[in-house]
């Protein structure tokens, strides 16, 4: 595990959203974003919008104009709207759903929103990634609606990768990838999910007191050793509840719960909802 797969894993928990804009009309109103997100992109293929805070997001942005080959990063919970400024436009816009629990630390970082220009900074692969995602978003030909979440999760894959590794250029990556000493803890729980862990003895991985480590891994991480894990656990009972059809009773053992009953009341505790119900809602996770 590193720390820029640990991060992007923290905000999938939601599950992918992705939609398609498109006008041939002169601007009538406004196009809004509804949905609530641990991060989120807007990419504009061809003409132009003006991008404008959403619902619940007055004044957290100044409204700007993002053109052709322009691609706009939003922070969590940041919603947005957008007005045609072209008589014809064509944009992707995907992210990951905000649940109930505090995105990763790290993701909290993300400026409100941020503008990256795609055809001069982002790979010819990128480009061709959402060239992809916006045919099947646009002309829904048959399997699109498999693919597409892959799609728009491989596109915000991308995009938080770029963002990420551009803090470590600046120096403004967190403690969080620089703390040698608690990285062998990280490690260890995230290479053995199942095991029972208590903080004496993830404070024995990385060398420490029991009180000393847990000090410097919640300065590090944000919050405390057990509750890290208790994210790292739901987060990838998320993952299996949205990528397998494996029985819940399976996934409960597979990430550290002794049983369907704990898990059950962990992922409802933290998300708000069974996972029975979360996979239930996995196949209109794209709109």
């Amino acid at each position: 595990m590193d720390a820029t797969t640990d991060i992007i894993a923290a905000a999938r928990t939601g599950g992918p959203v992705a939609e398609f804009t498109r006008t041939a009309d002169p601007p009538t109103g406004l196009i809004a974003a509804q949905a609530r997100t641990t991060a989120a992109f807007r990419i504009m293929l061809d003409g132009s919008c003006l991008v404008l805070p959403g619902p619940g997001t007055l004044n957290r942005f100044a409204p700007f104009e993002l053109e052709a080959g322009e691609m706009a990063l939003f922070g969590p919970g940041i919603v947005h709207g957008i007005r045609t400024t072209d008589r014809e436009i064509r944009s992707v816009y995907g992210g990951y759903l905000l649940g109930r629990r505090q995105p990763h630390p790290v993701l909290r970082s993300l400026p409100d929103v941020a503008r990256i220009p795609v055809r001069a900074g982002c790979s010819f692969e990128f480009q061709a990634l959402v060239t992809m995602l916006g045919d099947e978003l646009d002309r829904r030909p048959p399997g699109s609606t498999e693919l597409t979440p892959s799609l728009a999760d491989a596109a915000l894959t991308y995009i938080l990768r770029t963002w990420l590794r551009h803090r470590v250029e600046d120096g403004t990556w967190s403690a969080l990838d620089r703390d040698t000493v608690i990285a062998p803890a990280l490690r260890a729980m995230h290479d053995r999910i199942k095991h029972p862990w208590t903080v004496s003895e993830l404070a024995a991985v990385s060398g420490l007191s029991r009180a000393a480590f847990a000090r410097r891994f919640t300065a590090s991480v944000g919050k405390p050793p057990l509750a890290y894990l208790t994210d790292v656990r739901l987060s990838k009972a998320a993952k299996l509840l949205r990528q397998t059809d494996d029985s819940i009773s399976r996934i409960a053992e597979a990430v550290g719960y002794g049983s369907q009953i704990a898990l059950t009341r962990a992922f409802r505790r933290e998300e708000g909802v069974t996972p029975g119900y979360y996979r239930a809602l996995r196949n209109n996770s794209v709109v």
